[in-house]
């Protein structure tokens, strides 16, 4: 049924697109999977993607609406007929996404580019890219342009049985890696100097980011989470361009909200290295200072026994 379903639709890229995000919904089963809520939401995304109106898109849905309507009453498992959309649509219609993409990027400005790039090289989730381009870049990509392009769809969330536990949700396309090695894209990202900015941690006394940084470093990772309330003195003095990101997702109820915190890839192992340096200096310090007062701590007992002696001795 599935088969039939897609190949129904093999010419139509939004009818595809539609379906296809119908199958990445991100609520589960126990959370009554958000089907009219989602649909407004599949509705925004074929709207900016493909440039629709709002009477051809309401035309897509309410088709989109009975063809998988159909479908699960006859298939019946959700899970499993969301599986085989995804499955089938990258096996046997992945060309005339590739097509459609492939065009939209051709068009696309250089920051989508950029943000596709850092996507071939550090492939991660779509909050991460951000964080990552916001280091590598010191901004975010406009949302929008991405969706335009066809690689992502913002989707409706619901935690599952609880309804004021629900957000929007972006979700990459499943097959966003093999459409990316198809591409030819260009990219030369600026160097930045390491050594300088950890030189400028040191001058500058920035003990919270080179805390922040030997956390990391520590754990072997380059992300972490906050929630954005708070560290608002940690988060000025980390966010540094060529270096350190941060990502507010605008896709969580503002009480919830997270920041992704991220150090650029593209630096990482020469930073870190930079920061083990730094922190072997500061501790060799620290010990010169430790034994300098031990050294004079001594001294001045001496001297003083000596004067007791001496004074014992009269």
């Amino acid at each position: 049924m599935v088969e039939q379903l897609l190949n129904k639709y093999r010419k139509n890229i939004v009818m595809l697109d539609g379906i296809l995000q119908w199958a990445l919904n991100p609520t589960s089963k126990s959370a009554g999977y958000g089907f009219g809520v989602n649909y407004d939401h599949i509705m925004k995304n074929l709207k900016l993607t493909h440039e629709l109106s709002i009477l051809k898109v309401e035309k897509v849905i309410k088709v989109i609406k009975e063809e998988l309507s159909e479908l699960v009453k006859k298939e019946g498992e959700i899970y499993d007929i969301r599986k085989k959309i995804i499955a089938e649509i990258n096996k046997s219609h992945y060309p005339i996404f590739f097509k459609f993409i492939k065009r939209r990027i051709s068009k696309a400005s250089e920051e989508v580019i950029n943000f596709l790039n850092i996507f071939k090289n550090h492939p991660v989730d779509y909050d991460n890219l951000q964080a990552q381009f916001n280091a590598i870049y010191g901004s975010n990509v406009d949302e929008s342009k991405i969706i335009h392009t066809g690689i992502l769809k913002v989707l409706y969330w619901i935690s599952s049985g609880n309804i004021d536990n629900s957000s929007s949700s972006p979700e990459l396309i499943p097959f966003l890696d093999k459409i990316i090695e198809g591409l030819k894209l260009k990219w030369n990202p600026d160097k930045v100097n390491v050594k300088k900015y950890v030189k400028n941690l040191k001058d500058n006394n920035k003990k919270d980011v080179v805390h922040f940084l030997v956390g990391l470093m520590e754990r072997d990772e380059i992300y972490i989470r906050y929630f954005n309330k708070s560290n608002t003195t940690l988060f000025s003095n980390l966010r540094q361009k060529g270096f350190i990101g941060i990502y507010d997702t605008p896709h969580q109820s503002y009480k919830d909200r997270l920041s992704n915190v991220c150090v650029s890839f593209l630096i990482k192992d020469e930073l870190f290295n930079a920061i083990e340096i730094l922190v072997k200096e500061k501790n060799e310090e620290r010990t010169k200072k430790i034994i300098k007062l031990l050294e004079y701590e001594i001294e001045n007992k001496k001297e003083a026994s000596d004067r007791n002696y001496k004074n014992c001795r009269y």
